[in-house]
């Protein structure tokens, strides 16, 4: 072989490799455009189910039920957010649109819903509730398919629920220029102090007995050594993911779903007996504390409803917080 053949054969290699190297940049660059089109065509496809969202909401005066998926033969049940393929397991908080877009409820998890749901404008944040012993007959569920705890929320994710609900809605009255009506102050005592040794209840007119025992017992927030404590645990001040302070805090559109995330890992922990856990799980147990591990296990149970009104047909309890 020549010379002039070496520099055609390496001139032609040379071109070779810068035409494979073009190749390969080009396919990256429409591999690139080709993820891009795919993003916009979800961010379309999601823009589109948020407007049918409010407008099937708007028509059917439909309500977000917070609830625990139930326990059942199926392997859970699916979520109905366009892109997502997982299951919503049995025992996991969900969203239930009542009534749904066939009548019969829509299911998702909570953080794919809040992909959709704008819970700083009050039209949307109006419609969501936790599924307790007083809200499960606007579930439209019976008491018999409540009576061995399905559905309902425990007692710590009721109570966070309705804060993070309060909290919100009072951000989205102060940023809307509205007033902020003041609640009764013997009940936001009894619900935001119940459990501390410096607290002294002062019954709330109108609250029924049991519900006023669940108060201020099994739902009490606050969890102490008796008088002298100066470390009460606190449930809101553990969980809840934002201070409601800051008109910024509407912006946080995951913090309905982090918080119940956060709660439902330490009920597992506190629950779960030592030798149960990994190594992992035992560090993470153990920094819980023995006050935080007794309040979460307190707080993880279900108050039930008053079955003797519920199955008279009846609302199981006239008064509402």
């Amino acid at each position: 072989m020549n010379k002039n053949d070496k520099r055609k054969r390496s001139a032609g290699s040379d071109a070779s490799e810068t035409m494979q190297k073009r190749s390969r940049e080009l396919t990256v660059e429409d591999d690139t455009d080709e993820s891009s089109t795919e993003e916009s065509s979800e961010d379309d496809f999601i823009e589109s189910e948020r407007e049918q969202l409010r407008v099937h909401a708007e028509r059917q005066s439909a309500f977000f039920f917070v609830e625990r998926s139930p326990q059942s033969g199926r392997r859970g049940a699916g979520c109905q957010f366009i892109s997502c393929e997982e299951k919503i397991q049995e025992g996991d908080y969900r969203i239930a649109v009542c009534p749904g877009t066939n009548k019969k409820a829509d299911f998702y998890h909570i953080r794919c819903f809040e992909r959709l749901a704008d819970f700083s404008e009050p039209e949307c944040l109006k419609r969501l509730q936790p599924v307790t012993r007083a809200t499960f007959f606007m579930r439209e569920l019976k008491a018999t398919s409540v009576a061995d705890g399905n559905y309902l929320v425990d007692g710590g994710a009721e109570k966070l629920i309705l804060h993070w609900i309060s909290s919100m809605g009072r951000l989205t009255n102060e940023r809307d220029g509205l007033d902020n009506e003041p609640g009764d102050l013997d009940l936001v005592q009894l619900v935001y102090k119940a459990g501390s040794a410096s607290f002294t209840a002062k019954r709330p007119e109108g609250i029924e007995d049991m519900e006023y025992l669940n108060l201020l017992r099994s739902l009490a927030p606050i969890e102490s050594d008796g008088p002298g404590d100066t470390d009460e645990w606190n449930l809101i001040e553990e969980y809840s993911p934002l201070g409601f302070d800051d008109l910024d805090d509407l912006k946080q559109t995951d913090s309905l779903s982090s918080m119940l995330e956060k709660w439902r890992f330490d009920s597992f922990l506190a629950a779960s007996e030592e030798g149960d856990l990994s190594e992992k799980g035992k560090e993470l147990r153990n920094k819980l504390g023995e006050k935080a591990i007794r309040a979460i296990r307190r707080l993880s149970g279900i108050p039930m409803p008053n079955f003797q009104a519920a199955f008279l047909g009846g609302n199981p309890f006239r008064f509402r917080y």
